[in-house]
């Protein structure tokens, strides 16, 4: 734990009360970790530390411009023995994420050793700094949501256009909805293909990466008339770029969390009865062993995100 502080000082120069809460979420999780045992998931075949809690702001960073006080957080923390082990799991750990109108933060980390990994941090940071955007009314979501569907359903020209659907398509619920999707599709149809080459075939994805290049294109050609538009949803190119980025970030998230899942549904699910005895030798060998590093005290059980254990 001792880089943790020093990671957080090295970030850029953020709002006080976004760096404030995410020190705290920071300290908070790690400190409550403490008090519970160690689990394994049978899902992701990990180690790990999970627990929900509601913390006040009021408390924990004083007087601050989030609009509530009452914040719920979910944290998991993946325990891993080296580097090496981090960096081919670092997927897994994709699963950050807030949400404004349930007052609800999921930080996901992992810890090598007792230490966290630098990227970490500006997950957290980039997680909180959606809770204070939203506070401040940086997306009034219902009203620039229905601006974009006008923009995309009026005559303009189809670079023009771009704008709207970049917004429409980078909106979470729609991103949810997205998902809830492409997992209906996938056990419909039985896919089983690379995830790279599912990400490929599905048409929201394809079409989030056109209409970027649209608008990059018509703003080199039309930058004052395009930083007009822009302004009329209230952004500059730069906020509207940091939020074409990470709503094309977090769509891929939540497209692999949906391939993982289906891919180990589906894989357990078309196992031979001797190839899932195997497999069910092999994972019980994996949780012995790790009771045995860890005196028997851990329990079985898969992180809340993916389900209760079937």
């Amino acid at each position: 734990m001792k880089k943790h502080k020093q990671y957080i000082s090295e970030w850029k120069s953020v709002n006080d009360d976004v760096d404030k809460l995410s020190r705290a979420l920071v300290e908070i999780s790690w400190n409550d970790s403490k008090k519970f045992r160690m689990s394994f998931s049978p899902f992701t075949n990990k180690q790990f530390i999970e627990n929900t809690l509601t913390i006040k702001l009021s408390d924990v960073i004083g007087e601050n411009g989030f609009g509530f006080d009452d914040l719920t957080v979910n944290y998991i923390i993946y325990f891993f023995n080296s580097e090496e082990e981090y960096v081919n799991n670092y997927e897994i750990m994709q699963n950050s994420e807030a949400d404004y109108d349930s007052k609800f933060i999921r930080i996901v980390f992992g810890s090598v050793r007792g230490e966290f990994n630098n990227s970490f941090y500006e997950e957290v940071y980039h997680e909180v700094e959606h809770l204070f955007s939203y506070a401040n009314g940086m997306e009034k979501r219902k009203e620039l949501y229905d601006k974009a569907i006008a923009l995309v359903k009026s005559d303009a020209d189809n670079e023009v256009k771009s704008i709207g659907y970049l917004i429409y398509l980078t909106f979470r619920h729609e991103q949810d909805a997205f998902a809830n999707q492409l997992y209906g599709e996938l056990k419909a149809n039985k896919i089983f293909l690379p995830f790279e080459d599912i990400l490929a075939r599905n048409q929201i994805y394809r079409n989030m990466l056109s209409q970027n290049m649209v608008f990059s294109y018509g703003y080199k050609k039309r930058k004052k008339e395009f930083d007009g538009i822009l302004s009329d949803f209230g952004y500059d190119i730069g906020t509207f770029r940091k939020r074409v980025h990470f709503g094309i970030s977090r769509l891929k998230k939540k497209y692999r969390n949906v391939y993982n899942r289906y891919m180990i549904e589906f894989k357990r699910k078309n196992m031979t009865i001797e190839r899932t005895i195997q497999y069910d030798k092999l994972q019980n060998k994996l949780i012995e062993e790790i009771k045995k590093r860890y005196g028997g005290n851990i329990s079985i059980t898969n992180e809340t995100m993916y389900g209760s254990q079937k």
